[in-house]
């Protein structure tokens, strides 16, 4: 899921039998469900989202990388807040589902995750919306995880840190 001033958007998904291809937004204010015009590109679960921020444009995206079919994969679909219209980005250097995903400015990180071969990750990823490209970071997490959670705090939550 992803959230914005005025709505939640969720993408994909599994309804215990199949992964979906929903793109959906909830309007916070009126508590209504809506299906955008396009569906996401894919039938996928557990897949990585974020909102990122073009430096270049201005524009808002949801990247949703990764997840889940019958197995683990690295498609990356980017959807265009203005048009709704969906875009292929740069694929994952490899295939990742559940990934534990936060955006920050004009990217996107993915820590942990699980592989195809069903392995639990440590690495974290880091996509450039503008420049269409993953990074691996040399940082790691100090074991593989997936379907954690990950979050961006505010350096004014924590002054000691300043």
């Amino acid at each position: 899921m992803v959230a914005t001033q005025r709505q939640i958007y969720l993408f994909g998904g599994h309804n215990g039998t199949r992964s979906l291809n929903l793109a959906m937004k909830l309007d916070v204010l009126t508590g209504s469900w809506s299906h955008l015009p396009n569906p996401l590109p894919v039938y996928k679960n557990n897949a990585a989202c974020a909102l990122v921020r073009s430096q270049r444009t201005g524009k808002e995206s949801v990247v949703v990388a990764g997840g889940h079919t019958n197995t683990p994969v690295d498609t990356v679909h980017i959807l265009d807040l203005d048009t709704l219209a969906w875009r292929a980005g740069a694929n994952l250097p490899v295939t990742i589902s559940a990934g534990a995903s936060v955006p920050h400015d004009d990217r996107l990180f993915i820590a942990g995750g699980n592989s195809a071969t069903r392995r639990n990750l440590n690495t974290l990823y880091r996509y450039d919306v503008d420049a269409n490209s993953w990074n691996l970071l040399p940082e790691r997490l100090s074991k593989g995880r997936w379907e954690a959670a990950a979050f961006t705090v505010s350096r004014d939550a924590f002054p000691a840190c300043n």
